[in-house]
């Protein structure tokens, strides 16, 4: 098989105050994932940047430690040496390192700011990055896989997103291309931005001949129950279930179950509304005739519906999210990544999430069957 497979990290479920404590719980947390990417030949290994904005501001109102203390994003040192050893290690494990931008103002200016300002302030940070082991001259071994969430960050299909409080609005276009300035003035090494969600592909994303072309960024497709999708349910609807209870697993029935799902046919011969179709891998035919691939690439939830045997363990005792792939056959789940590769061989990355959710069962050698306030308890 050939697409990269990255295992993504979408925030931490088991609260930033438990697992950046100290330097052998946040050890403790990240050494899991790894175990199971390179127990399961992924190619790159994420790791969540959480802003100031994020939402974890929340847990810090409960928390013991100060806010400075726990490393919160965008500047601060002791951040940027626990991302470090994180770095340090996965690059040792010949794993490429991701970086999953979460913070829900980071179009949205602050004070006096300007508005792409929060975007700067992350890269500054970005720059900064470096495996431990590496000389001054080449910080990274390879090239960094960047992404935010276009749900987070207000980017839907629409072409532009409107703050309502200070109700400035900010196009797609413009949004990345405040990126890749920052990070091309940075000199940031990355050969990848991905977009996560519903928000469909621009033309200058995969259009060489568009003047405003940007070869890195992808639109990262999430199969999983979006809003809108079978009437009167809500995300942990229908979809993730036909996933979820194909337990332990059928690689090829969970294909046709993506596949229908992104079939408008299909949903209307089942009375639902075929505009709710997924988004498609397929080809678009440009001016000059030629045919490009639309730079979709898909995101594969590996949720349990279970916070009892999971990497992260929300603060509030409940399920982070639904159960889709998680509770499959590891082995089986990994046959569904190489069916997908078959029936869409021009898909370049896929992306695996949440690895801050990973069912422990999948971690060889796991060290408790749980990351959450038991094992803490154990510790200190």
């Amino acid at each position: 098989m050939s697409a990269r497979r990255i295992l993504w990290h979408d925030g931490y479920a088991s609260n930033l105050n438990n697992v950046w404590k100290t330097k052998t719980t946040w050890k403790s947390y990240y050494e899991e994932i790894i175990r199971y990417a390179k127990a399961y030949d992924y190619d790159a290994i994420g790791l969540t940047l959480e802003g100031k904005e994020s939402g974890i501001m929340q847990e810090l109102d409960k928390a013991t430690l100060d806010s400075k203390d726990l490393g919160i994003l965008p500047s601060n040192d002791l951040a940027l040496e626990r991302i470090n050893d994180f770095i340090t290690d996965a690059e040792e494990a010949n794993l490429q390192v991701a970086l999953n931008v979460f913070q829900s103002d980071v179009i949205i200016p602050s004070d006096s700011q300007s508005q792409t300002a929060p975007i700067d302030q992350f890269v500054d940070f970005i720059s900064q990055l470096k495996n431990n082991n590496q000389p001054t001259n080449q910080p990274l071994k390879k090239p960094l896989i960047i992404g935010v969430d276009s749900e987070t960050n207000g980017l839907k299909k629409t072409s532009t997103t409107k703050d309502p409080v200070t109700g400035l609005t900010l196009s797609v276009s413009d949004y990345t291309k405040a990126w890749t300035t920052a990070l091309d003035n940075a000199k940031v090494d990355y050969d990848t931005f991905a977009v996560f969600g519903g928000s469909a592909p621009i033309k200058e994303w995969y259009d060489p001949s568009d003047p405003n072309y940007i070869e890195q960024f992808v639109n990262a497709v999430e199969y999983y129950s979006l809003d809108g999708w079978y009437p009167k349910k809500n995300i942990n609807g229908v979809f993730n279930d036909d996933i979820a209870n194909l337990k332990p697993g059928d690689p090829g029935q969970a294909l046709k179950v993506i596949q229908n799902w992104m079939n408008p046919q299909w949903l209307q011969d089942n009375k639902l509304d075929p505009e709710d179709a997924a988004p498609k891998p397929s080809y678009i035919t440009n001016s000059a005739g030629e045919k490009l691939y639309n730079q979709i690439m898909p995101a594969f939830s590996i949720g349990t519906g279970n916070p009892n045997n999971t990497l992260g363990k929300h603060s509030n005792g409940k399920s982070i999210g639904p159960s889709v792939f998680g509770n499959w056959d590891p082995e089986q789940f990994i046959k569904f990544l190489d069916a997908w590769e078959l029936a869409y061989p021009e898909t370049a990355d896929i992306f695996v999430y949440q690895a801050d959710q990973l069912n422990t069962s999948w971690v060889p050698n796991a060290i408790a069957p749980s990351w959450g306030s038991d094992l803490l308890n154990t510790i200190f």
